[in-house]
């Protein structure tokens, strides 16, 4: 079994306010290639270590970014200068995003039911 195999443990390794934080922090995006996972089904929509675990990243929000499964699937364990080498809109929209902080209240307010998470992709927009 691999080291990313033995590692993977779906979406329970992430509290769900965080994952959902860091989704609105970067705007419902893949970072690395840009396309909108607003309306996607869920399994297509991951958070990516920009520092790989295997090379000591942490879950840290400064570390986490929002991706799709294709480019989550493709990176695989690579740095970030590594996979996007030829892709320097990518490591722009990755080191913009990470320097934001998240709302980890607001996403709490949204798992609650206390906000609407359509109001809030809208007013996003």
């Amino acid at each position: 079994m691999s080291t990313r195999q033995a590692n993977w443990q779906g979406s329970n390794w992430i509290r769900k306010d965080k994952r959902l934080a860091i989704y609105l922090r970067d705007d419902w995006r893949c970072l690395y290639c840009d396309r909108s996972l607003k309306n996607v089904k869920p399994r297509q929509r991951t958070l990516d270590h920009v520092i790989p675990v295997a090379c000591g990243g942490l879950n840290d929000e400064t570390n986490l970014v929002t991706c799709c499964k294709k480019c989550n699937d493709r990176k695989q364990d690579q740095h970030l200068q590594e996979f996007c080498k030829f892709n320097r809109e990518a490591i722009q929209r990755i080191i913009m995003a990470i320097v934001k902080p998240i709302n980890r209240k607001l996403a709490k307010q949204i798992l609650a039911g206390e906000i609407d998470l359509y109001s809030v992709k809208r007013s996003a927009k």
